[in-house]
């Protein structure tokens, strides 16, 4: 793996992140992600 897959991934504030098993949720001010 290359070194920029090791680093890590900078949250900002006001953003939630849950993630279980099977999928990652991302909720912001603008909305929310799932995958």
């Amino acid at each position: 793996m290359s070194n920029i897959g090791k680093q890590p991934i900078p949250i900002p504030e006001g953003v939630e992140l849950i993630h279980n098993e099977t999928e990652i949720t991302v909720k912001g001010k603008l909305g929310q992600l799932k995958q």
